[in-house]
């Protein structure tokens, strides 16, 4: 069967890139789709031409193109990589990890509550340290992303690269990450029993955010890029 060549598939990601479609991921997919349609024509009629294949092929999408199918794609794709996200996180949390979870934030409590203001100094500390940790790797991600893409040679992102930048900044543990200002910024006199309950939350919280962002989930997008490029490779 007549096959869709190397230069037929670069005019096709051509011809996906001008319809607007953002992500890389997407597009390859997209590209995929469309020659595979285009040599189920010429299984059909080998002496179809190409451009006509193309336009036929496309006119399957509909009177919107691909508008429609991108943004059911990306939705598919996103709800994928979070389902499959989520389950790492699960097993972050099972025994026994969540033992040993407990056990810390016990302990930050008691260094807090025993020690006095030294106690409360050192949990300042380290709620800070711990943010200025997680501000960095953010930004190491970043530069990370942006090689990565310069290496692809591609001025576009990834699908899975938007989906790691909103995780990283729109993560359920967002919220109390940013509390941590607040709570170094407070005089030691002015912390109560519910304070020192609650930046022991948000010390712990920002700890495991971090590991499971840089440990589990960076480790993740890059495995499943890699496998993305290989199967369009």
């Amino acid at each position: 069967m007549k096959k869709v060549s190397e230069q037929e598939i670069a005019l096709l990601h051509q011809f996906v890139q001008k319809r607007f479609v953002e992500f890389y991921d997407v597009e390859l997919e997209l590209v995929d789709h469309l020659a595979n349609g285009i040599e189920q024509q010429w299984a059909d009629n080998p002496e179809l031409r190409f451009e006509e294949a193309k336009q036929i092929e496309f006119k399957k999408f509909g009177v919107f193109g691909f508008v429609g199918v991108v943004e059911q794609k990306q939705e598919e794709l996103s709800s994928l990589y979070i389902k499959e996200m989520m389950q790492y996180v699960k097993s972050f949390f099972s025994f026994p990890k969540i033992v040993l979870t407990i056990a810390i934030y016990l302990s930050l409590f008691a260094i807090g509550y025993k020690g006095g203001e030294v106690g409360i100094n050192i949990l300042r500390g380290v709620a800070g340290s711990l943010l200025f940790i997680f501000l960095g790797l953010g930004v190491y991600w970043n530069y990370d992303i942006r090689k990565n893409r310069k290496r692809r040679n591609k001025s576009r992102m990834f699908l899975l690269d938007s989906i790691a930048i909103k995780v990283f900044f729109g993560g359920a543990f967002m919220p109390f990450i940013m509390q941590v200002p607040f709570f170094v910024s407070r005089r030691t006199d002015e912390y109560s029993i519910f304070g020192l309950i609650f930046i022991c939350l948000v010390i712990l919280l920002l700890g495991l955010w971090t590991c499971i962002m840089f440990f589990i989930f960076k480790p993740y997008f890059t495995q499943q890029i890699e496998r993305i490029e290989k199967q369009y490779a």
